[in-house]
């Protein structure tokens, strides 16, 4: 998870009397909404209005600039990368099969660099092979490309993460990465679509997956081809945004199956997420406004049989697409993409975890 909390609880039972707790259950519910707070500062005076009744005290504020890390190296891997906590954190995300070997490969560009590139902080086990090369950028217009080969291991589910470090001479850059256990049926770039129609046009953006997406001029579809492991009943994780006031229906359509009608909903996070209608993200109902900012959405319940198969995804002007997952779902593999995509929908106490996941995540 992106932070972690932890209190004592306390009992008192009156001294002198026999008391008993039996079938004590605490529920623990955080609540954190990024639009109740200033949002981006423009360099110079801002101005910030609070707006809920007569003030009758003094209300002071403390604003602070943060600043992206710059470079004139880039660093890329073969990923899902995405924003999250109001663009103040990065994720690269990488999904693999446990037990199989995958690759990971580093890309770098910009300038100049003869260095190293190494691999470190991967789970005992995991590498297949050198975890460290040696990289030469030559044309700073040319990029440069170096692979490793890991073997994930682990439950289906399971979270784990190592560094990727590039070193020249006394400098060092280090990349953080992500690895979810998954068999997933897909994980795609929106604009790598393998048919694209109607009024459907690149959108280039550093804040993006690769800084680049789709966006809908119009009424237009995009489709993606997969192979899904097995017959299962999965979850489609899509990133994406709406300009202000467009339609946020989507349509879902598998090979020849009969469409599905969606509509991007907002969840207060507390109850189930499982309308075969909506697709649920974390989203206070008094802040629509939401919908313009980039957030993953999940689409339960899609069926799929073993082998290759299409999907299509049809949306109207105004939808701006960045990525997509196909996982299984089931509550494990529910909550690790919740975790890792902050969709915060996931409701355990309707979908508890199996036991022997539970006490593994305890440990």
């Amino acid at each position: 998870m992106t932070a972690r909390y932890a209190y004592w609880l306390r009992l008192e039972l009156a001294a002198g009397k026999e008391a008993a707790v039996r079938d004590l259950e605490v529920r623990t519910t955080l609540v954190a909404s990024p639009l109740a707070l200033p949002g981006r500062l423009r360099l110079g005076e801002n101005r910030i209005s609070f707006v809920g009744g007569p003030v009758t005290v003094p209300v002071r504020t403390a604003c602070t600039w943060r600043e992206r890390h710059r470079s004139d190296l880039g660093v890329s891997l073969n990923a899902v990368s995405y924003y999250m906590n109001g663009d103040e954190a990065h994720r690269n995300l990488l999904v693999m099969a446990p037990g199989r070997e995958a690759p990971v490969r580093v890309t770098l560009e910009g300038r100049r660099l003869r260095g190293r590139v190494a691999l470190e902080g991967l789970p005992e086990g995991w590498a297949v092979g050198a975890t460290e090369q040696t990289v030469e950028v030559a044309d700073p217009g040319e990029p440069a490309s170096v692979q490793f080969t890991v073997r994930p291991e682990g439950a289906p589910g399971a979270i784990r993460g190592f560094d990727v470090v590039v070193r020249e001479r006394e400098s060092e850059r280090r990349v953080q990465a992500q690895v979810l256990v998954a068999e997933a049926a897909l994980l795609s770039e929106a604009e790598d679509a393998v048919e694209v129609s109607g009024e459907v046009e690149p959108l280039g953006l550093g804040e993006l997956s690769g800084a680049r997406g789709v966006q809908f001029g119009g009424d237009g579809e995009l489709a993606f081809d997969f192979t899904a492991p097995r017959e299962d009943t999965y979850a489609l994780w899509l990133r994406a945004r709406w300009e202000p006031g467009s339609s946020t229906a989507v349509k879902l359509m598998l090979d020849e199956a009969e469409p599905r009608d969606l509509r991007a909903t907002a969840m207060i996070g507390f109850t189930d997420w499982t309308s075969p209608r909506r697709a649920h993200t974390k989203m206070f109902a008094h802040f629509g406004e939401q919908y313009k900012f980039w957030s993953w959405y999940r689409v339960g319940d899609i069926e799929l049989s073993g082998g290759e198969q299409r999907l299509t995804l049809a949306a109207h002007g105004g939808a701006q697409l960045d990525a997509l997952a196909l996982l299984p779902q089931d509550p494990a593999m529910d909550r690790a993409a919740m975790n890792l995509f902050q969709n915060w929908n996931y409701a355990p106490w309707d979908n508890p975890l199996p036991q022997a996941a539970h006490d593994e995540e305890v440990r």
